[in-house]
């Protein structure tokens, strides 16, 4: 039978022993309905049946939506498995995820428990990557900003007009012991004696002038400030 489809019948009572019929025919209205959810043929159910809040979460069993029975107009595979996406977040491996809260789970490489907060960002391997993370104070335990880390094998920028605000460091690597520093003020070339130590400046030129223990020029005269001193008491024209 269809569903929701009236059809006519026509009833009369008989004596089951005696075979005689003891009331007349009536005729009788009924309507199909589904009595199971085997009786819920294709397209039995429509949007419109559906009350607000009908259909809630909480009245949908584990593993009876899947995914032959999910279509929607902006959403389409083509049978890959793109990760794991859970309340937490969205993770593909140890090294690819996306935390949209607080989550800790097995890292696939090493075996180990990495932590996550909102809003860290992974993507890449193990030698070149991009990773976004938080900036968490110690005391308070909220985040007050994130920091951008990437590493890779080649970089190339191609832009008209550039801008960095702030300073920017450049060193070979994170346990270099020379480096140079970019400020709004000026270049300044520092040192460390271990990883551990403090860095400082030996040479700069700022908006001071120039610092430098010794200075070379292959077609330049350079003067000494006493020389200088001595040519000016003398009439000279530096």
């Amino acid at each position: 039978m269809s569903q929701d489809t009236p059809y006519l019948y026509k009833i009369s009572v008989t004596n089951k022993t005696t075979g005689v019929r003891i009331q007349d025919t009536k005729q009788v209205s009924a309507t199909a309905r589904a009595n199971s959810i085997g009786d819920i043929v294709a397209n039995a159910i429509t949007a419109n049946m559906l009350a607000p809040d009908a259909v809630t979460a909480d009245k949908i069993a584990a593993g009876t939506i899947t995914a032959e029975q999910i279509a929607a107009i902006n959403l389409a595979a083509n049978g890959a498995m793109f990760g794991d996406l859970s309340a937490e977040g969205f993770k593909i491996d140890g090294r690819n995820f996306w935390a949209g809260k607080f989550w800790q789970f097995i890292d696939e490489y090493t075996g180990q428990t990495i932590t996550a907060n909102k809003g860290q960002f992974w993507v890449g391997g193990k030698e070149e990557y991009i990773h976004i993370n938080p900036v968490i104070n110690t005391i308070t335990g909220q985040i007050t900003g994130y920091t951008i880390e990437f590493k890779v094998g080649n970089f190339s920028v191609s832009s008209q007009y550039s801008s960095i605000s702030g300073e920017l460091t450049i060193q070979k690597n994170s346990d270099s012991l020379d480096r140079t520093r970019i400020t709004p003020n000026g270049t300044y070339y520092e040192h460390r004696e271990t990883v551990s130590s403090s860095w400082k400046t030996i040479n700069k030129m700022d908006t001071n002038g120039i610092l430098s223990s010794q200075l070379f020029s292959q077609d330049s005269l350079f003067i000494s400030n006493q020389n200088m001193a001595q040519r000016r008491l003398q009439g000279f024209d530096i």
